[in-house]
């Protein structure tokens, strides 16, 4: 998604999944009546628990999440020298914050956390002892290890037709869908997002940022490899919060989830910033599923163009995201409908989108803490695939963490028991949507402890106005989440 945002909201960083080590690829469901859905898939890699520094780790993904939430807003990237008074104790901050994904430094973190864990054999052997149980016991291992090992975790095969399976990265951090491009066609991990609207991958003969040959160990597309590939000659670049490319729009044939868009325009990148040109970064491109009038390249997004096709019902994306820490690696994206098997229908509202930039943003009715409102009347969502916290303004963020026992905040971020068992809720349309207990932790504060002090996934970032919240996979793992382009409308409903 793009957007900028105040430092405060560091913890929704962690928007697009990047990650070191292998990846699997989810494969679509065969096409069916007017509904494709795609395999979702997350990511995760071991952590050395006794040298990983999860706060900065964090923080990296709560400015991320920050940067994303002020460019939606509308408002100016907060200042580089800004961001490194705030968050100093995490190292240098990079300039050139701007819109929509940023991972500054979320990559050379994870690999400095490899390297540091390496080895430590005794929390290795911590986590393999330790069950999986819900927040009460502590912080999960899974999710640890997940974050410093940031590998991709595959999907399962999609339910529905007309879907896709959800690759989950590292420890709930993004999602990631497989497409294909080209004729032949060729499988590209797509990292998806509802808060941009732009599809792009690597081109052929791609070079880096420092002018180094290739792009890194990625699929790309050209006439070298596309027997359907034509390039339009026109050029096309973007920025975003974390790196930047620039390239041609080109047309080339599209599977996805066996349906086919043939010359469908895209970008092809020539040039990418080491963020995207690294080998360490997981997927091929960026699928933008918002409004069209976001899209910097003018075209519609593929969830449009599949419509206006004729291949699906209508233009609709729906969603739902995995948690590692289920193990059942059943996230998938549906287009043009909704996929009955993964919500309970009698919990489903309909919400009229109040953006009119293209994001899908929301009016919540109440924030609860343990069944109690704390009066923050007036407030909108956007609700964002491509974060992986909540970030809110920050008295709004201070309120609520004020609500729950035993939390506190220490000059940077909001901590809370890594055992806890409050509830937080959220009230659209009527209908109130709870977070699981276990997402309310980001990462232990000390790697080593998983009872002691965890880091909040609800972070301060007032950037974007001091009415407007990002509600990112932290919430959004908790609903079943669909958006229609042709009525305007969010729906949400409760997890089957």
């Amino acid at each position: 998604m793009k957007f900028g945002m105040n430092f405060s909201a560091l913890l929704s960083a962690v928007v697009l999944a990047i990650s070191l080590g292998t990846s699997s690829e989810a494969r679509p469901a065969p096409s069916g009546s007017g509904l494709v859905t795609v395999p979702v898939t997350r990511i995760h890699k071991p952590v050395y628990r006794d040298a990983i520094d999860t706060q900065a780790i964090h923080q990296h993904h709560a400015n991320r999440g920050s940067q994303r939430l002020a460019l939606m807003s509308g408002h100016l990237p907060v200042a580089p020298e800004e961001l490194q008074e705030i968050h100093r104790r995490t190292g240098e901050l990079p300039a050139g914050l701007s819109k929509r994904y940023f991972r500054e430094g979320v990559v050379k973190f994870l690999e400095d956390l490899k390297t540091q864990m390496k080895g430590s054999s005794s929390a290795m052997s911590k986590a393999e002892s330790f069950m999986d149980t819900d927040a009460a016991g502590g912080f999960n291992p899974k999710n640890v290890d997940a974050a410093n090992e940031n590998t991709l975790t595959p999907a399962n095969a999609p339910s529905s037709n007309n879907s896709l399976g959800l690759d989950i990265s590292a420890n709930d951090i993004g999602y990631l869908a497989t497409i294909q491009i080209g004729t032949p066609p060729r499988a590209f991990k797509m990292l998806v997002d509802s808060g941009s609207s732009d599809l792009w991958v690597g081109g052929e003969n791609c070079s880096g940022s420092s002018g180094a040959a290739g792009c890194g160990n990625h699929t790309f597309i050209g006439s070298g490899t596309s027997s359907s590939f034509s390039d339009t000659g026109k050029t096309w670049s973007i920025t975003y919060g974390s790196g930047s490319l620039s390239g041609n729009i080109v047309q080339d044939d599209i599977e996805i989830a066996g349906m086919k868009l043939s010359a469908h325009k895209f970008g092809a990148a020539k040039n990418e910033s080491s963020q995207f040109s690294g080998n360490d970064t997981l997927f091929d491109g960026i699928m933008g599923l918002g409004g069209s009038q976001l899209s910097d390249q003018g075209f519609p997004t593929v969830v449009e163009a599949l419509h206006s096709a004729g291949l699906i019902q209508a233009p609709i994306t729906s969603y739902k995201l995995a948690r590692l820490a289920d193990g059942s690696n059943d996230g998938e994206i549906t287009f043009g409908g909704m996929d009955p098997a993964k919500f309970n229908a009698s919990t489903k509202v309909t919400i009229k989108n109040v953006s009119p930039k293209g994001y899908w943003e929301a009016n919540v009715d109440t924030f609860k803490v343990d069944g109690k409102d704390i009066n923050l009347s007036g407030r909108t969502a956007i609700l964002d695939t491509g974060t992986s916290l909540i970030v809110g303004p920050g008295n709004d963020v201070d309120a609520l963490h004020e609500a729950m026992p035993v939390s506190r905040f220490d000059g940077f971020n909001w901590i809370i028991p890594c055992t806890t068992t409050s509830k937080v809720a959220f009230t659209f349309s009527g209908r109130e949507f709870t977070v699981d207990t276990r997402d309310l932790t980001f990462l232990p504060v000390n790697s080593t402890n998983l009872t002691g002090d965890c880091y909040s996934s609800i972070t301060r970032g007032s950037v974007g106005g001091d009415q407007e919240w990002l509600f990112g996979d932290v919430f959004l793992k908790n609903v079943y989440f669909s958006t229609d382009v042709g009525s305007n409308q969010i729906s949400l409903a409760n997890l089957a």
